[in-house]
C-alpha cells in the first residue's frame, strides 16, 4: 500500500508540514510506504484550457511539459493521494490549486481518448486552518468530493488542526494524536470500501425520440425480464433510485451522455434538462453525476 503525501504549502517548514509529519510516521509503522512531495519545490504551471489531453489516448497527454509530468507518474504508483495544504481564503493555496486543475489530462471524458488515467485510486485531505473546521474547510472538501465522483476516486476523508494564532505553540499532543489516528483510519478504510460506484454509458446514436430514449434506459438499468418499466420520468427515477438488478440503491453512480448534442436536437433540450434533474436527483447526497460528451 503506497500513500503519495503532496504537500501544497509554500512554508516548507510551516504548520501543515509540522501536522503531516506524525500522519507520516504512522503509515511508515503501519507498514505502508510513503512518498513526500512539495509542491513549493516545483514547477506546474497553470491549466491553458487547450483541451489537446483529451485528444491523446493511454497517456496524460498535456503540452505543458513541467514537473507536473512527474508528479502524474508518482500518481500512478500510488493507491492513496493525501493533498496536504493550509486554507487561504476558503481553498487550497495557488500550489495546490495549479496542481488540482492540471488533473484534466488524468480523465478522458471530453474528445476522441476515452479512459482514466487514475480511476480507482483514493484520495484524502489534510488541512490546517484558522477558522473553525467546518466553516474553513467545507469550499476545499466538497470540491474534492465531486472531483473524486467525476474522476472515480475513492474520498477517504479529511483530517484538520486549527492555529488560533495566539502564538502558541501550534503541534500539541491533541494535533499529533489526530494525524496518528488519521493514518490509522485510512489503512483501514483502503481495506474496507464503504460503497460501490457503477458507471452506464447512454450512447445518443441508439435513439432518435422519447420512446427511443425510455427503451434504452430500459436496456441498461433493467436487469428483470419479466418487468417492463414505463416510458416516463417517474418510471425513469424508479429505474435509477436501484433494486432492478443494473444499480443497488447504496451505489454512487455516473452517467456519461455520449452523442449529446445529437440528443438535444432529437429530444429537444427541455426534455433534456428535464432527464438530467431525475437522473441527478435520483441518489442522495450527490450520488448519482452526469457527463456529457460528443
Amino acid at each position: 500500500m503506497k500513500f503519495l503525501i503532496l504537500m501544497g504549502s509554500p512554508r516548507k517548514s510551516g504548520n501543515t508540514a509540522a501536522f503531516v509529519q506524525p500522519f507520516i510516521d504512522r503509515l511508515s509503522q503501519l507498514g505502508a510506504e510513503t512518498e513526500y512531495v512539495a509542491l513549493a519545490d516545483l514547477r506546474i504551471e497553470h491549466c491553458k484550457g487547450c483541451g489537446h489531453c483529451q485528444d491523446v489516448q493511454d497517456a496524460y497527454g498535456c503540452l505543458i511539459h513541467d514537473d507536473m509530468e512527474t508528479v502524474v507518474e508518482k500518481i500512478g504508483r500510488a493507491d492513496c493521494l493525501v493533498l496536504a495544504t493550509p486554507i487561504y481564503s476558503w481553498h487550497c493555496t495557488s500550489q495546490m490549486k495549479a496542481l488540482m486543475d492540471r488533473h484534466y489530462g488524468m480523465n478522458k471524458y471530453y474528445g476522441s481518448a476515452t479512459g482514466s488515467l487514475w480511476e480507482g485510486k483514493a484520495l484524502a485531505l489534510i488541512t490546517t486552518h484558522g477558522y473553525a473546521a467546518a466553516y474553513a474547510n467545507s469550499p476545499l472538501e466538497d470540491g474534492t468530493k465531486r472531483l473524486c465522483k467525476h474522476s472515480k476516486l475513492r474520498y477517504l476523508g479529511l483530517c484538520s488542526a486549527r492555529d488560533l494564532g495566539t502564538g502558541e505553540r501550534f503541534m500539541t499532543p491533541e494535533a499529533e494524536a489526530d494525524a496518528r489516528v488519521f493514518a490509522e483510519e485510512l489503512v483501514k478504510r483502503m481495506d474496507s470500501p464503504e460503497h460501490s460506484e457503477k458507471e452506464i454509458i447512454i450512447e445518443g446514436k441508439r435513439f432518435h425520440d422519447m420512446e427511443g430514449f425510455y427503451r434504452e434506459m430500459g436496456r441498461l438499468l433493467n436487469h428483470d425480464p419479466d418487468f417492463q418499466p414505463g416510458h416516463n420520468l417517474d418510471a425513469l427515477n424508479d429505474l435509477l433510485c436501484g433494486g432492478f438488478g443494473a444499480v443497488a440503491p447504496g451505489d454512487f453512480l455516473t452517467i456519461r451522455w455520449h452523442d449529446f448534442t445529437k440528443s438535444l436536437q432529437d429530444l429537444s433540450a427541455e426534455n433534456v434538462q428535464k432527464i438530467i434533474q431525475v437522473m441527478e436527483s435520483s441518489r442522495p447526497n450527490n450520488g448519482c453525476v452526469v457527463n456529457t460528451k460528443d
